[in-house]
């Protein structure tokens, strides 16, 4: 059972964020930022009870078996005393709840760079890579496995490497700006009168707004993570999909109308805007078409001569 604790002052649409520690193999460094997360979320003073809550979990790109018995022991050192789950893997979780990835090496960051779907906000603290200017000694670049990291003495300094970042995160008040932000985007795109999808160049659905499933019949929770061409049978696209022979497309802006019969078995007048969407690095992650219903209109001005 993973832990929910709450932000003060924090709202949400759907009154959860979750936030996931991801690593290499998950043996060590996920389960202690896990751990020492849950317990700061716990500390007191005691948040309010309306207010929503907050999830933090811990995943690997390969994961290993069980955490490392050494965690336990360092933890309980520190007095935390939160138990750990095994690592899951990172590509089983629900991309519809994932709001922050924090990655904690090279192999986890470099996953990152290439794009996640759902495209969550992404945190680099790459403990194999850099360490804390309060730690007087760096760590050595090994990866966060029970092979990696040779002795308790190294551990314990990246545990405190961790809590220092993650009383940071609380402190700062960052990671409560950024839940924030990007719930507030969530809430303008939801009130939109046009309906938005967004795939990636899988073409795996990692968004889709109310708009779009007033006009489809279909609900977000039953779209999302699923390839467009499967999910809808009369293409958005309209049969002219830049993505068909799963090659990188070189695409630019798209208007087109098309006739589409949603979920109830109604023909729709579709006027459909395609456009790219990139990455930091100026690399193409996928597609989102805008999407107007014109039926209304069109079956007016047909009347009307």
């Amino acid at each position: 059972m993973t832990r929910r604790e709450r932000i003060p002052g924090f709202a949400r649409i759907h009154d959860m964020a979750t936030v996931v520690f991801l690593s290499l193999d998950g043996a060590r460094w996920g389960p202690m930022a896990l751990a020492l997360a849950r317990a700061r979320l716990a500390a007191p003073p005691s948040p309010a009870p309306e207010t929503p809550a907050v999830e933090f979990l811990h995943a690997a790109l390969e994961p290993a078996a069980a955490v490392d018995p050494a965690v336990s022991d360092l933890l309980a050192e520190a007095e935390v005393t939160t138990p750990v789950p095994p690592p899951r893997a990172f590509r089983d979780l629900d991309i519809q709840r994932i709001d922050v990835v924090i990655t904690l090496d090279d192999a986890s960051a470099g996953a990152c760079d290439s794009g996640v779907l759902g495209q969550p906000e992404i945190i680099h603290w790459r403990l194999d890579g850099d360490h804390d200017a309060a730690c007087p000694t760096p760590p050595p670049h090994t990866p966060d496995s029970k092979d990696g990291l040779r002795d308790a003495d190294e551990l314990r300094r990246q545990r405190d490497v961790l809590r220092r970042r993650i009383d940071a995160l609380f402190d700062s008040g960052a990671l409560e700006a950024l839940l924030r932000a990007r719930e507030k985007a969530g809430h303008v795109l939801d009130s939109l009168s046009e309906g938005l999808i967004a795939h990636d160049c899988q073409r795996r659905i990692f968004f889709f707004n109310r708009a779009a499933e007033a006009m489809t019949g279909w609900r977000r929770d039953e779209v999302i993570g699923r390839d467009c061409h499967d999910v809808f049978e009369a293409r958005f696209c309209g049969g002219k999909c830049s993505f068909g022979d799963g090659a990188m497309p070189e695409m630019d802006q798209s208007v087109y109308s098309i006739e589409f019969i949603n979920r109830a078995g109604e023909t729709r007048q579709l006027e459909v805007t395609g456009r790219p969407i990139f990455d930091r690095a100026g690399r193409r992650v996928g597609k989102v078409a805008s999407v107007r219903d014109l039926t209304r209109e069109r079956d007016m001005a047909r009347r009307l001569g």
